[in-house]
């Protein structure tokens, strides 16, 4: 599979999505997972350009996994307040709703589940910006997910959890972990026996097993670089091949040219 995070369409270069998307169409999983910020200040033009990305690999029958970042919703006086608010989710939301027809999708407005032969994987968005509750995963959306595995009776499979923001605070990571991780961790990730974690926003590369953060339950950790220039350090925009089993490998989309 391909993890592409970060692609931040609207100060994005075209070669580098020209060379993303040729590292998709020759992955033989046909599976892309996408732990946000797909748009760069969730505009109407730069949710079109995503779009066009996102649905012209569907029409090629690759299955995205798909979750919002802090910069699909735009910033915060739009994502708390008035009428930008609604349009940039929605605008994500109509993401979803394409994306959610996928065979294998189970999906809950922003959040979604998708079964393949061998693996479930579970997104939820982690990026909440509201007042009470900042960049966490709602405990309505823990219990929905918990739902829909009990439902899916899915414990032969491998499951990976798909968010944005990351269940760590590390050294090269200048962005903040999520908050109110307990729940997260002892309610979801420990009694359905997780494989991995999978996270974006921090443009850093991680695939190594780590234990979390509060009650140290031992899974690999994927942090995913970013699919854009707007990298760190002088890194090359980058992705992440990974055929699960074996250890994540990041992939430089300025070496994919054809």
């Amino acid at each position: 599979m391909i993890l592409a995070s970060d692609l931040h369409f609207g100060s994005h270069d075209t070669a580098v999505m020209d060379a993303l998307d040729r590292l998709v169409r020759i992955d033989p999983d046909r599976l892309v997972i996408i732990p946000g910020d797909l748009t760069m200040g969730a505009f109407k033009h730069e949710y079109r350009s995503a779009r066009e990305l996102l649905f012209d690999w569907i029409d090629a029958e690759i299955r995205i996994v798909l979750t919002p970042g802090n910069h699909d919703f735009g910033a915060l006086p739009g994502e708390l307040f008035g009428l930008r608010a609604r349009r940039t989710r929605n605008r994500f939301r109509s993401l979803m709703d394409v994306i959610g027809e996928q065979e294998g999708v189970i999906r809950n407005d922003h959040d979604m589940v998708m079964v393949t032969d061998t693996d479930v994987f579970v997104a939820l968005r982690s990026t909440h910006t509201r007042i009470l509750g900042p960049n966490r995963i709602r405990g309505e959306q823990i219990a929905w997910a918990r739902g829909v595995l009990d439902a899916l009776r899915v414990r032969d499979r491998r499951l990976h959890l798909v968010t944005h923001r990351s269940l760590w605070q590390d050294d090269c990571d200048s962005h903040g972990p999520m908050r109110a991780k307990e729940r997260l961790e002892a309610v979801l990730l420990q009694p359905y026996r997780f494989y991995s974690f999978v996270n974006g926003h921090n443009h850093t590369f991680h695939g190594e097993v780590r234990r979390t953060p509060n009650i140290g339950y031992k899974l690999m950790h994927v942090g995913v670089p970013t699919a854009s220039e707007r990298t760190r350090a002088g890194l090359p925009p980058s992705a992440i091949r990974w055929t699960v089993g074996q250890a994540p490998q990041p992939c430089s989309l300025a070496d994919t040219a054809p």
